[in-house]
């Protein structure tokens, strides 16, 4: 046990021992431990410990004592238990391609491609309006019907009417009106 903690001449007891003192520090310590219980306990104990390490060989305890402590080690149940981050590791990138898997294979709408060719998309009116219907929505139709207006009555015969200049200057004015919107 060490008591040393209590005594500020803590290092002198393994200077005593190993005879790194002189005869006048000798002394004085000499007398510190004849009324030092602290100190002097500490000198038994390095003396003890000083006298085993000098032996060649350490006795051994008796082999009952080696079996008991086998007994007692078989007997502990131990646990095995898996590190938090061993865990982690190993769900943290199994639960990004699940993540990743559902958000790819989760559509709001399917797609088919059919490659039509043009002229056949004005005369099959079913898929005219399949896809008119994805183009032209109320909100354009608010403004065709509004753009009819200025037109006034006959907006075919109106745009007969037009040169070839008002013409282009009227479908340039739409394309970049509604060129981002519906194309």
């Amino acid at each position: 046990m060490n008591f040393m903690n209590e005594c500020k001449n803590k290092d002198k007891v393994i200077k005593y021992v190993e005879m790194l003192m002189d005869e006048q520090e000798k002394n004085i310590f000499e007398r510190h431990l004849d009324e030092c219980e602290t100190c002097r306990q500490e000198l038994i104990a390095i003396k003890k410990f000083y006298e085993v390490m000098g032996k060649d060989e350490v006795p051994l305890p008796e082999s009952i004592f080696f079996e008991k402590l086998r007994d007692r080690i078989r007997d502990q149940n131990i646990e095995f238990k898996t590190p938090f981050w061993k865990i982690t590791s190993i769900l943290a990138p199994v639960l990004g391609i699940v993540i990743l898997f559902i958000l790819f294979n989760i559509r709001k709408e399917q797609f088919v491609e059919i490659p039509v060719s043009v002229s056949n998309l004005s005369t099959d009116n079913y898929l005219n309006d399949l896809l008119l219907d994805r183009i032209i929505d109320d909100e354009l139709v608010n403004k065709l019907t509004k753009l009819d207006h200025y037109f006034e009555y006959d907006t075919e015969q109106s745009l007969t009417e037009l040169t070839q200049l008002e013409k282009e200057d009227l479908i340039k004015t739409i394309f970049k009106k509604y060129k981002g919107k519906y194309l």
